[in-house]
């Protein structure tokens, strides 16, 4: 004994069957009369026994083999079967209803899904939806992820029906009619899960709710999951599937009967759009969309400014401001003299130091700018003329031997100092750098070597010492040659010092000599030597 709606009437080829159960022939055959024969049959056909045709067979084979996950079929069979279900679908599209209950399709991860919990994408259609996914399915699944709980979970079909013997493009047809995705789509929502459902029906507090009443939101379900982890791939896809939106999905609407006008808001599409950072910038920053910029935008994200659904999102908006004060704010460092990004950021680091720091800087610059003598005569001409007949007159050269007296060996260590220092003061980068101002010497000789000025450090020494010589561009042996406001006091400031940089007075200005340890060490080792000479003598 079965149901009437899942028994079939016999057929002279079949009596029996054990997956499209028969009725017995005698329950509509035994009447007294072909009268009582001919309403037992109508009452089997009103109660649901229906004759078999193709859509029964693939009826009776969904109930039989793909209604429960523990008991699927193997591949041959589910093969054998799918192209079954495929033919009738193409001859007959209104059968596609039939399969959303069952679970047709086999899926990444072994898992067998019903159509509607199916997404298609590489390799059977390029759609991006597993990048939106799989950000869904690696999301923290934390309360208020999503709203209300609306975490769906779908399924990628596995690549392994590309090993049947079915056409692709067939098996993509067949899984599209029967209702597995391969684009994103709103789903239509009651205003009651929208974030501030109280505004849209704030108008309406005691009004009666009827069959004429308004009351519809939008949303993408996972969004607000998929778009926690940044993916340029998953913007992509937003994007695209927002630039085909129906318009009037940008709006949640509400009213409680034809009596009372229709109040709109921002659909909960749109403001979770607007709310979350998901907008990807080519420095590699996802943003708000109202901090975007249009420029910024990575390659495959088409733009028209004509599109409402930027607009609602707000797109640029803050981004536009910004620009526009920066525009004012350019204007107005114009009207003072300055007019590029690092005279402004120069001239507001200026304005944040200490009222005396500043004044500073500015006394140093005004010296350093002094100008430039003018001085120009005031008769060219007579002055040109006298100065020819000077130079008339002028000595001629000559020379001549003359006695003096030099330092011996002097050269020779000099020379030798040269090449000590050189290896002392070139750094890793091969850079070799002047004592004082720590620096790159200024510049190079016609063979790559750098020029600098090999310096005697203490000139009172008894001894000639390649140990005692500075590394210093010609500014600097300048100043300590000249300049020397520490001269005297120079061996026992350098005999005291702790660290690595000697304080001096070059120029009357506060200066550091610095020093490598293995300089300092040798040179207070010639100093102790020289000193133990003295005593013994």
């Amino acid at each position: 004994y079965r149901v009437g709606k899942k028994c079939f009437f016999p057929t002279d080829e079949v009596k029996e069957d054990q997956v499209l159960p028969r009725v017995s022939r005698d329950t509509y055959t035994s009447g007294g009369s072909r009268v009582e024969q001919s309403d037992a049959w109508k009452f089997l056909d009103a109660v649901g026994v229906r004759e078999v045709g193709e859509r029964e067979h693939v009826e009776a084979i969904l109930d039989h083999r793909y209604s429960d996950e523990d008991e699927v079929p193997d591949k041959e069979v589910h093969e054998t079967d799918l192209q079954r279900f495929i033919a009738l679908v193409e001859d007959n599209p209104r059968t596609a209803e039939i399969f959303s209950d069952y679970l047709i399709f086999r899926c990444e991860g072994d898992v067998w899904a019903q159509p509607s919990q199916v997404y298609l994408d590489s390799p059977y259609l390029e759609t991006g939806l597993r990048a939106f996914f799989n950000a869904v399915d690696d999301g923290d699944d934390d309360e208020g992820s999503e709203p209300f709980g609306l975490v769906v979970h779908s399924f990628a079909l596995a690549e392994h029906y590309m090993s049947y013997r079915i056409q692709k493009e067939k098996l993509v047809a067949f899984a599209k009619a029967t209702g597995a995705q391969t684009k994103l789509v709103p789903k239509e929502q009651r205003i009651w899960r929208h974030p501030d459902p109280n505004r849209l029906r704030q108008d309406y507090p005691n009004a009666r709710v009827t069959r004429t009443s308004i009351d519809c939101d939008w949303s993408i379900p996972n969004l607000r999951s998929a778009l926690k982890h940044s993916s340029v791939d998953v913007s992509r896809l937003i994007w695209k599937t927002m630039t085909r939106l129906e318009e009037h999905m940008l709006q949640a609407k509400y009213r409680p009967n034809q009596q009372y006008p229709t109040r709109s808001e921002p659909s909960t599409l749109v403001l979770t759009l607007r709310e979350l950072p998901w907008v990807p910038q080519r420095h590699g920053e996802f943003i708000r969309p109202a901090e975007a910029s249009r420029d910024l935008l990575p390659e495959g994200f088409a733009f028209d400014p004509g599109w409402a659904w930027l607009k609602a999102i707000e797109f640029g908006e803050e981004s536009t401001s910004r620009d526009e004060e920066r525009r004012r704010t350019r204007d107005e460092y114009e009207k003072v003299g300055l007019s590029s990004e690092e005279e402004i950021e120069a001239a507001k680091w200026l304005a944040s130091l200490d009222p005396e720091v500043r004044r500073e800087i500015i006394r140093k610059s005004q010296e350093a700018a002094t100008n430039l003598p003018q001085q120009q005569p005031g008769n060219p001409a007579r002055r040109a003329a006298r100065v020819r007949e000077g130079a008339g007159n002028a000595p001629k050269r000559e020379t001549g031997v003359r006695n003096r007296s030099v330092s011996e060996h002097r050269e020779t260590v000099r020379k030798e100092a040269r090449g000590y220092l050189h290896g002392q003061y070139t750094n890793s980068d091969e850079v070799m750098i002047c004592q004082v101002c720590k620096k790159a010497l200024p510049f190079r000789l016609d063979d790559g070597s750098y020029y600098f000025e090999a310096v005697e450090f203490l000139p009172m020494l008894d001894r000639h010492h390649y140990q005692n010589y500075l590394t210093l561009c010609p500014n600097h042996a300048a100043m300590f040659m000249h300049a020397n406001g520490s001269g005297k006091a120079m061996k026992e400031l350098f005999l005291g010092l702790v660290g690595n940089e000697l304080e001096v007075v070059l120029a009357n200005e506060n200066h550091t000599i610095y020093f490598t340890g293995t300089h300092m060490l040798d040179l207070k080792a010639v100093i102790e030597s020289e000193s133990s000479d003295q005593q013994s003598s």
